[in-house]
């Protein structure tokens, strides 16, 4: 579980939205460019609309995992989910409004294999900050709850002074000192 001032710091970052490098080596051949020996993206974290994207395709991919015969069963997501890894790493590197590049597509299916997909995964899906967009979830409920708890005369009273906001206030408040 993540303290408080890792939780601040999280914050502070994704507002920042500092991004994260990641550095592809590049096959020999891909480029005509023999000088082109690898290509750097910048990793931002997700807006709302590529976290959306990104999830509908992810959970587009899930398949059961069969008791018996492992390996068929890695052929067959192969096969049926070839396409659709460098999809999702496209979404996140673009991570704007629109499809990515046709030439980002190309790159990230021709260029990166398997093992390199997985430590790629890993680092796109941690910016992703999921846990953060799942906090923020869980505020705007409990701001929906306390509104509908209250009476309508409270209801004013509760936005004019700030107290459901109250929360928002004291970590951007808190990011500030850091």
């Amino acid at each position: 579980m993540m303290d408080e001032k890792e939780i601040l710091s999280r914050s502070v970052e994704t507002i920042l939205e500092e991004p994260a490098e990641l550095k592809v080596a590049v096959k020999p051949g891909y480029y005509k460019d023999k000088s082109i020996r690898s290509v750097t993206f910048k990793i931002y974290p997700a807006s709302l609309g590529t976290l959306a994207k990104l999830s509908r395709e992810v959970l587009n991919m899930s398949e059961d995992r069969p008791d018996e015969n492992i390996l068929r069963w890695g052929l067959e997501m192969a096969d049926k989910f070839a396409d659709k890894v460098p999809y999702i790493l496209a979404l996140a590197i673009h991570n704007n409004k629109g499809e990515p590049p046709q030439e980002l597509l190309d790159f990230l299916t021709y260029n990166i294999d398997a093992t390199d997909y997985s430590v790629i995964i890993q680092l796109v899906f941690e910016k992703l900050h999921i846990v953060d967009f799942m906090n923020s979830i869980a505020l705007t409920r409990r701001i929906n709850i306390l509104k509908k708890e209250a009476s309508p005369v409270e209801q004013k009273e509760t936005i004019a002074s700030g107290e459901l906001l109250a929360p928002l206030v004291s970590i951007f408040a808190g990011a500030k000192q850091m």
